[in-house]
């Protein structure tokens, strides 16, 4: 589904990608994992259409990424929610802004709401919801545009950890529910195991390593050893890579 060719980005003198190719799968996940400023979210900002290269090629179902995809949702580590607008009005804003009616929005926000176990919290503001609630939120505004591409971005790393399994938990449904083509970027290297089927670790805006991840999706390994192992490899190429 995703095809990223030599792809290169800077800001001013500094190159923030230099010759990054990749390719996900339809309906794959995969975990981008690094150190600050090593291009994770100048990548996932460019898969999302938001950057445009300085040099390369992104490709997405075979059709050059020249712009923002209609059906990408890109889910921000500070949420993105409109702080004056109740938690239903943040999902129906951007069915509202598409042409749906008022009505329908608002049906339809209910339901994500309800199927994420925050509906009691329709119309609270997010400045009265807790940093799970917020989040929650986000990923409700995120799937109510039925992405076949979500990528987030460190979603998860400023919720406590109890919450934060609870999110993962949650993604991992709503994965196997839907199916989209997954992208997410994280510091986390448990986060980067439990979701991402692929994990690349990058460094100094390249991608170091692809790793392929058999204990996807497992809360408890039946090869802790291996797992450990695993999670070792990673924790070595970060250094190596940064």
């Amino acid at each position: 589904m995703i095809t990223v060719s030599h792809v290169s980005v800077a800001y001013g003198d500094e190159a923030a990608l230099q010759d990054v190719s990749l390719e996900v799968g339809r309906g794959a996940t995969c975990a981008i994992i690094g150190a600050s400023g090593c291009g994770k979210t100048t990548l996932l900002y460019a898969l999302a259409g938001l950057i445009q290269p300085a040099a390369g090629r992104i490709s997405i179902d075979g059709k050059p990424l020249e712009r923002v995809r209609a059906r990408t949702s890109l889910i921000l580590q500070d949420y993105g929610l409109l702080p004056w607008k109740t938690a239903r009005d943040n999902l129906a804003f951007p069915l509202r802004s598409r042409g749906m009616t008022a009505a329908d929005s608002r049906a339809l926000a209910d339901r994500t709401l309800q199927s994420l176990g925050i509906l009691d919290q329709a119309d609270k503001f997010p400045g009265a919801l807790s940093g799970g609630q917020r989040q929650r939120v986000a990923i409700g505004r995120a799937l109510v545009l039925e992405p076949d591409l979500l990528l987030m971005d460190e979603a998860s790393s400023a919720l406590d950890a109890i919450t934060r399994e609870h999110i993962q938990k949650l993604v991992l449904q709503i994965w196997q529910q839907n199916q989209p083509s997954l992208l997410l970027v994280t510091h986390s290297i448990e986060e980067a195991l439990f979701l991402g089927q692929t994990v690349l670790v990058m460094g100094r805006g390249r991608i170091a390593a692809t790793i392929a991840n058999p204990w996807f999706g497992q809360e408890t390994a039946a090869d802790p050893a291996g797992r450990a192992l695993l999670a070792q490899t990673i924790r070595r190429q970060l250094h190596e890579a940064d």
